[in-house]
């Protein structure tokens, strides 16, 4: 790892608040790099269920991040963002 980066977020409003907060983050986290993802916003109440908010975090962070993007799932360790809808229940 070379650089970490966490901020606040109000996600109960909807995805669209991540790129609200994405756009005020520093200039590198825009650059490609591999991305290990780590999820607690799977859980906010604008998503139907954990299954809903894995798969539209990771389409977003896929969508959004540059370079390769994977993942944390628990005991399955990194999976593509995919593929992580499959692997919700250990996200």
């Amino acid at each position: 790892m070379v650089e970490a980066v966490q901020a606040p977020c109000r996600l109960w409003r909807g995805v669209p608040a991540l790129d609200e907060t994405f756009a005020q983050l520093p200039d590198w986290v825009r650059g490609e790099a591999a991305h290990a993802v780590t999820m607690t916003g799977e859980l906010t109440d604008c998503f139907a269920d954990r299954a809903d908010g894995v798969h539209q975090l990771s389409a977003w962070a896929a969508a959004t991040l540059k370079g390769s993007v994977r993942i944390y799932a628990g005991r399955a360790g990194f999976v593509p963002a995919d593929n992580a809808r499959a692997h919700a229940a250990d996200i």
